[in-house]
């Protein structure tokens, strides 16, 4: 969309904001069976007919591992429950 200007050009130069998508399991989850999961995930995303899909559609594959994953998704939620408060937004 040329004509659309950006975040930074509509005067939000410092933003900063993803979304991403991933595959979560239940806490207790013995390793091996995540480490199963998130190779046999990581291998349909390197399949060439799902990465050329997925990537036409504006996706970045990541496939990190799980610990990687956790960081990020803590990461986020540290950095959003942050926003919200100074926002002042409050679950109904």
């Amino acid at each position: 969309m040329p004509d659309v200007p950006t975040v930074a050009e509509s005067g939000l130069p410092d933003y900063d904001f993803d979304s991403w998508f991933g595959v979560l399991a239940p806490a207790g989850v013995p390793d091996p069976v995540l480490a199963k999961i998130q190779g046999d995930m990581a291998a349909v995303l390197r399949r060439p007919d799902v990465f050329e899909h997925l990537t036409k559609l504006g996706f970045e594959i990541v496939g990190s591992k799980p610990e990687v994953f956790n960081a990020l998704i803590k990461m986020d939620t540290e950095r959003n429950t942050v926003i919200l408060r100074d926002a002042g937004v409050t679950p109904n």
